[in-house]
């Protein structure tokens, strides 16, 4: 028996489905005017208004089809007004169509341009207007050839001397800095405190004389004083003046001047700094300075000299090469500086009876001079030998001790900073060491980082060292006993290897013998 067929069980369908394309359904819901895109007016019409021509049969067989088939889809809208329709046919012909909109805009803008035009032409401000522009028209032609002028000038001064700015990123030292420490003294050659005095004294005399000066006006010691004691804040006398002219003779020019101030007149002082140019400048204070400590420094080196030479046995050491003054120098009790002879005001006896004529005369006529006190300047400042002897104590021991000493103070004298900083960083290496060797051990590690070593070796010595003198302390041991301290640069950390199995005593006995070989050589 045969199976029946799968289309037996689907024949519930009331109609075919290709039916359904042949049913006039609108498309969309319409608004209440808005028209139906089968139902053009158009189509209504049978003659055609522009050309008069009859309309095709076949339109408005087709079209009454429509409506019969579309009734109920007219009764949702209302047909458009005789007016739209009529409109819409005049837009589609062309003979109907109304001239364009924006030639009319052309002509209205052409008359009014022409209006504005007449209007400007008959106001009376129009040619202040042109004065006005030709003026601008001028100026601007003017910066024009400034700016050329001004470009070609550029070119040729470019042409010829090239100017090249200095790029300075920072200043090494203030100038504020720089006149305070003048470049003449050494660092470890200071002044006695009276002489520092004295210099920070010129400074403010210097100072107060430059404004007085620059300004035209009598540089007065009765002005001078008050001024100088605010800026030095120290008390200021006539005998400052006169070491300052001792020390430096040609600072300035001194001379007593008669003065008016309230009908009288009175004598002062005067300083006139001696200048090689009308004003003073900042550049001359400097150099005056320096030329003033150097004046100073000079007279202590040589009353240095005088010290040593009254030694046993007597040094002898050139001024340049002189960097340290002796350690058994008294340098607070070096002789104050010599007062030079200012002008003295001169002094006019005035006699007002007889009896002070009389007396005047008396005291020059009874005047002895061999009566007055004579005082042995030479005596003072003469020198009495005494020789110490120690008993049960040869004289060549003595003597040999004594050069002994001598040469350590002339080796104290002559070394260079350099070449101190240097002997105090290899005294210090053997107890470092030492130091190191007892962190490794402690630590239990051959290998660590170098921050921590440095860390923990900053707590460790007894002086405060930062961590940047310390690794300089480890980067030399690492070099003069190479092996036993090794720096290594792993990625951007830097670790220190010590070798263990070396002996310590063997490398504290290199870095004392180092320190003794710098000691013998310097």
């Amino acid at each position: 028996m045969a199976q029946p067929s799968v289309l037996r069980y689907f024949n519930c369908r009331k109609r075919p489905a290709l039916d359904d394309h042949k049913l006039d359904r609108p498309a969309k819901l319409l608004k209440p005017n808005e028209e139906h895109p089968k139902l053009a007016p158009q189509k209504r019409q049978n003659v055609d208004l522009n050309c008069n021509k009859p309309v095709q049969e076949s339109t408005v067989v087709e079209e009454k089809a429509v409506l019969k088939s579309t009734d109920s889809t007219e009764r949702c809208f209302t047909p458009p007004p005789r007016d739209n329709v009529e409109e819409t046919e005049k837009s589609k012909h062309p003979c109907l169509t109304p001239p364009p909109k924006n030639i009319i805009g052309e002509n209205k803008q052409a008359k009014d341009l022409s209006s504005i035009k007449a209007n400007l032409c008959k106001s009376k401000k129009l040619a202040q207007l042109k004065k006005s522009l030709e003026q601008f028209k001028q100026s601007s032609e003017k910066l024009d050839a400034l700016g050329k002028r001004n470009e070609l000038i550029l070119q040729s001064l470019k042409q010829k001397s090239p100017v090249k700015l200095p790029v300075s990123p920072r200043k090494l030292q203030s100038p504020e800095k720089l006149s305070l420490s003048p470049i003449d003294s050494k660092p470890g050659l200071q002044l006695p405190f009276k002489y520092r005095t004295l210099s920070e004294i010129f400074r403010a005399v210097d100072t107060i004389a430059q404004i007085m000066h620059n300004r035209q006006e009598a540089i007065t010691f009765k002005k001078l004083k008050p001024a100088v004691e605010e800026l030095a804040k120290r008390t200021f006398h006539k005998s400052h003046l006169a070491q300052i002219k001792s020390v430096y003779p040609t600072a300035y020019e001194f001379a007593q001047r008669k003065f008016k101030t309230f009908a009288q007149e009175e004598w002062d002082l005067v300083l006139t700094p001696t200048i090689k140019t009308q004003n003073m400048t900042t550049q001359d204070l400097l150099a005056r300075r320096r030329q003033f400590h150097g004046a100073l420094l000079d007279k202590v080196k040589n009353h240095h000299t005088e010290f040593l030479s009254s030694l046993t046995p007597p040094l002898v050491i050139a001024k340049h090469n002189l960097t340290r003054w002796h350690p058994e120098f008294a340098l607070e009790k070096v002789p104050d500086v010599e007062l030079a002879s200012l002008p003295e005001t001169p002094t006019t006896e005035i006699h007002t009876s007889g009896k002070q004529i009389l007396e005047s005369a008396r005291r020059l006529f009874n005047s002895n001079v061999r009566n007055s006190p004579v005082t042995n300047l030479g005596a003072l400042f003469e020198k009495q030998e005494q020789t110490t002897t120690v008993k049960g104590i040869p004289e060549a021991l003595l003597r040999k001790v004594r050069e002994k000493q001598a040469s350590k103070a002339l080796m104290a004298m002559t070394k260079s900073a350099e070449k101190e900083k240097e002997m105090q960083v290899c005294g210090r290496l053997p107890e470092i060491a030492r130091f190191v060797r007892n962190l490794f051990v402690t630590e239990r590690k051959a290998v660590l980082p170098l921050d921590v070593v440095l860390e923990k070796l900053g707590n460790s010595y007894r002086t405060n060292l930062n961590k940047s003198d310390m690794e300089h302390h480890l980067k030399v041991i690492s070099t003069k006993v190479p092996g036993w301290l090794v720096f290594h640069k792993v990625r951007n950390c830097v670790f220190i290897k010590l070798d263990k199995n070396a002996d310590l005593s063997g490398v504290l006995n290199k870095l004392e013998k180092l320190v003794t070989e710098m000691k013998e050589t310097q």
